[in-house]
């Protein structure tokens, strides 16, 4: 069986999308390119620019609304026509109208397609329901983020054996040799890692440190590493606390070797909005999480359980958070504990390679029955 050419089409290549996608390329199994387009105007997460060590398409982005309510990605559909490729691994995501369409066209084709994405949020309706799961079974096969997406598709009628789970992560293995076991009392510093944007909630987490502050151990530090257009608002917010002098904005990196510092200093890394794939970062670090509950948070959020990996406090809550912040400073075995509990579980369930597998799995499997 000849070695399948495969697209992935993605709306944009974010920095941290980049080992996988190296790592999936280096695949015996299968040659890779990646389609991708530019971020809306003004989005905190901007695509790479072109990388030199991957086989790359770019799209031309239309973005519909300010919230991008929908998007259509010029130039797929000819990607799709070429028959240039044998499968096509889009996001499982129905604001990208293109993906879409491009699913319906390829029936015409010698094309098997693959949805890759969360799912279903539990703000969804029935009608956008039905309509995943029918596009569900116009496709050959689906990676999940996580098996509770999986069971919940299967349930709705989807067969079981074209559906595939591959966890979210990032560079866990890079990681593992740049953690710092240091204990509870050599770490003076709150951690938020992500976006500054209004659905992030950055603004709570400041306003919960200010009021936490005068019970926290001297030297605290409250650390924001990203970037976003919330940034000065939020700097200004710090100063109108009386606490810029205690918070940190480091700006957005990328590069495990610049994070490790800070999550090596950490004692908590916080989420005081929607958490994404920042919950495997901070597990891989060893660093228990914060996180509100209440929240349309990533398929990642399954990886926390209660007391063990992280704490919860009521979403909106300033107080809840503030008493959080001064609880989790003074308990040190019981901190000794989740952060042995976070490393075991990124361990053993998230990795690049795990990813791959998984991927390799569902080509495999459309690629077998192809030719049924």
């Amino acid at each position: 069986m000849a070695k399948p050419r495969v697209l992935v089409v993605q709306r944009i290549l974010p920095p941290y999308r980049l080992p996988f996608f190296r790592r999936l390329a280096a695949s015996p199994q299968m040659s890779v390119t990646v389609a991708y387009g530019e971020a809306a105007v003004g989005s905190a997460l901007e695509s790479v620019a072109t990388p030199s060590d991957l086989d790359v398409v770019r799209l031309g982005n239309l973005y519909g609304g300010r919230r991008e309510l929908g998007v259509w990605q010029r130039g797929l559909l000819a990607l799709v026509q070429s028959k240039l490729y044998d499968i096509v691994i889009a996001e499982f995501n129905l604001r990208i109208v293109s993906n879409v369409l491009g699913c319906l066209w390829r029936k015409r084709l010698p094309l098997q397609w693959i949805w890759w994405g969360h799912g279903i949020s539990p703000q969804s309706d029935a009608l956008s329901r039905r309509f995943r799961v029918w596009l569900s079974r116009l496709a050959d096969a689906l990676i999940f983020y996580e098996a509770t997406q999986q069971a919940k598709f299967i349930s709705w009628g989807v067969a079981q054996e074209k559906t595939f789970v591959a966890p979210n992560s990032i560079e866990t293995e890079q990681i593992e040799p740049l953690v710092e076991p240091r204990a509870r009392e050599a770490r003076n510093r709150i951690l938020y890692i992500g976006r500054l944007t209004e659905r992030k909630k950055v603004d709570l987490l400041i306003r919960g440190f200010a009021r936490a502050c005068p019970q926290l151990p001297p030297q605290t530090r409250l650390t924001i590493v990203g970037d976003g257009p919330e940034r000065q608002a939020l700097s200004q917010l710090a100063i109108h606390l009386g606490v810029s002098d205690d918070v940190e904005f480091v700006g957005a990196l990328y590069q495990q070797e610049q994070l490790a510092p800070w999550f090596n200093s950490a004692w908590v890394s916080v989420s005081p909005g929607a958490i994404g794939l920042s919950a495997v970062h901070s597990l891989a670090y060893g660093v228990p999480l914060l996180i509100a509950r209440n929240e349309a948070h990533g398929p990642e959020i399954g990886a926390i359980v209660e007391g063990e990996h992280g704490l919860f406090f009521d979403s909106g809550d300033v107080e809840g958070l503030s008493k959080q912040l001064v609880s989790t400073s003074n308990e040190s075995p019981r901190w000794t504990q989740m952060s042995q509990a976070a490393r075991c579980t990124v361990q053993e369930r998230f990795s690049l390679t795990g990813m791959v597998n998984s991927f390799e799995q569902a080509i495999h499997y459309v690629q077998t029955t192809a030719h049924v």
